[in-house]
């Protein structure tokens, strides 16, 4: 598979072609210049097709454009203008069958699968997916012995083509679909309410809706347009902690008003759902066209998925079908996209997902704040209105915190094993090269004597990314030397790439607690998020605690699922302006004390 990172800084596109692991391969930092003007152009100019598609399927006389030769022309324009010419070759010659775009949020309106490369559109070649950074949590592929699949179908009772795509469409996988491979429900009419839904929906791999749509500019005030006026959002679906697997979405937007103004509004109610939780959604870019080859298109899709096609292969089976044989302006082919990885299936058993997807907000709310307090301010930035210079600082920042950080818990583990004398001064303490060479020189130890962590992923993550760190304290190097700005902007949206994938690999750190008692007082400190918070003592935590009271003026890291805690060396309480404390890693004397 082909997995194409796109990101975009000002008027720059930034490449990198990701290997198996998900991180830039050797063809990766590539960039180009285009204008957003070009951008807005090509996405008004699609939508105007699918106006005239739509129009005429309504007209049974009168003579019908080309609709097909204008979408290859457009098409085909705006791939040579946006894609480098070692982009554009890799793409034309390519014997890969799916192809998955992680895309900026600036570029999620753009339709990726008809793009047109000269001799066939993208959608005629590949099973595509696209992934908008930021908009998926990474999950897991768990086997599944019997899908569980609801059919939703016109909650409002006033779109009668919604509620026969519903009946038919249970109709149809009862009969063709075995009892033993799935298990089916169907709900119609002013009877769906939130509550009921939220039920219903529970535990369902498959969510198969027909209905109105209700947008919002906030992703997860988006949602399904109920009955007097009631909207089910994304916001309560990801608080019932539901994981489905696959949403696919045959709807319009409703007469309700909506703050999203935008041609492909769409995709702000895809990404809003797999924000909250959902695997795999397949949505429109434009509104549906209430007649049967809609109904046939969804139909021959999960014929396919249930066939154990994935889901991008089943969307490519269902489009080639429409493509030869719905009349040339019937776009219903072009309408459908696919956010989320083209080769997921439902029938996978016991594999991980190998897309690790951040969730900044974990970051900011749940990682150490020597982490987190750093890592926020990036979050900070909106997005276009910050010059290079600025976001390059504060990433390097924050990757000078993370580094320190992670140096004194492997320093702290390696004194609690009592290895040895670990070899720290000033000058490494300030140079990233060093100090990171002592880390893997004392994670060698650990791995010499087959003795555990006390995290239990940190060794195996930093050394898998070994070469990457290093690469990215060269860079840093190079950001510190006067470069032209343009120079710089690609090497800065690929380095925030590397160190958001190293924080989402360690996201074992979720699971421990930064905590600080004081020398005086019956409370203590945890620094968990970018905020400190003061708790009293009332009980101790568990029989281990007992001994924690016993050293008062000391850090630990408290791992909450192994209930084990480590004595945190190196940092430093400080207190800022607003009146709450803060945790840096500042103090090299504590490695040198018995």
């Amino acid at each position: 598979m082909i997995n194409l990172l796109i990101d975009r800084v000002e008027n720059v596109n930034v490449f990198n072609f990701l290997d198996s692991g998900n991180s830039p391969g050797s063809e990766s930092h590539i960039h180009a210049k285009m204008d957003w003007d070009l951008i807005v152009e090509y996405i008004k100019e699609m939508e105007n097709i699918s106006k005239v598609s739509r129009s005429f399927s309504t007209k049974t006389t009168g003579e019908k454009p080309d609709i097909l030769k204008d979408l290859k022309s457009l098409g085909e324009t705006f791939f040579d203008q946006f894609f480098p010419q070692e982009i554009a070759n890799k793409l034309r010659t390519s014997q890969d069958k799916f192809l998955h775009f992680h895309i900026d949020d600036g570029l999620k309106d753009i339709p990726w699968d008809l793009l047109h490369d000269g001799n066939s559109f993208l959608a005629d070649k590949f099973c595509i997916g696209k992934t908008v950074k930021g908009s998926a949590k990474k999950s897991k592929n768990e086997e599944i012995k019997k899908i569980k699949m609801l059919i939703i179908a016109d909650p409002n009772e006033d779109l009668e083509w919604a509620q026969k795509e519903g009946e038919v469409l249970f109709q149809i996988l009862k009969q063709k679909v075995p009892s033993n491979v799935l298990e089916l429900e169907f709900i119609a009419g002013r009877q769906i309410t939130k509550l009921k839904l939220l039920s219903m929906i529970k535990g369902k791999h498959i969510i198969h809706y027909a209905g109105h749509l209700y947008f919002s500019k906030h992703p997860l005030e988006n949602g399904w347009l109920l009955s007097d006026d009631k909207v089910l959002k994304a916001r309560e679906i990801s608080n019932s902690g539901f994981s489905t697997n696959l949403v696919f979405s045959n709807s319009c937007q409703s007469t309700k008003a909506t703050e999203v103004n935008t041609p492909f509004i769409m995709n702000y109610f895809a990404g809003a759902f797999l924000i909250s939780g959902i695997k795999t959604f397949v949505g429109t870019n434009w509104e549906v066209i209430d007649n049967e080859k809609t109904l046939d298109f969804t139909i021959r899709f999960y014929l396919s998925l249930f066939s154990q096609k994935s889901v991008g292969e089943a969307l490519f089976l269902a489009r080639e079908f429409a493509r030869r044989n719905y009349e040339p302006w019937d776009l219903t082919w072009a309408n459908y996209t696919l956010h989320g990885a083209p080769d997921y299936t439902l029938f996978t058993s016991k594999k991980e997902n190998r897309y690790r997807i951040l969730k900044p907000i974990s970051i900011k709310k749940h990682y150490p704040t020597p982490i987190a307090f750093t890592y926020a301010k990036i979050l900070e930035f909106e997005p276009h209105k910050v010059d290079t210079n600025t976001i390059s600082q504060t990433l390097i920042e924050s990757f000078y915190s993370f580094s320190r950080f992670i140096g004194f818990i492997v320093f702290s583990d390696y004194k609690r094993q009592s290895f040895g004398e670990i070899t720290l001064n000033e000058e490494i303490f300030h140079n990233l090269q060093k100090w990171w060479e002592l880390i893997f020189q004392s994670m060698w130890n650990f791995k010499k004597l087959e003795i555990s962590m006390f995290l239990d992923t940190l060794m195996e993550v930093l050394s898998v990314n070994r070469e990457i760190i290093f690469k990215m304290i060269r860079w840093i190097h190079q950001f510190q030397r006067e470069m032209e700005p343009e120079h710089i902007q690609g090497y800065v949206v690929t380095f925030q790439y590397y160190y958001e994938n190293l924080l989402a690999e360690l996201s074992e750190l979720e699971n421990c607690s930064l905590m600080y008692f004081p020398e005086a007082g019956n409370h203590y400190f945890t620094f968990d998020g970018y905020e400190s918070t003061t708790h009293f003592l009332i009980n101790s935590f568990d029989d281990q605690t007992k001994n924690i009271f016993d050293y008062k003026n000391k850090f630990f890291l408290y791992h909450k699922i192994k209930k084990q805690f480590l004595q945190l060396y190196g940092l430093e309480i400080f207190q800022l302006e607003n009146g709450l404390v803060q945790a840096l890693p500042n103090k090299i004397g504590d490695f040198s004390q018995k």
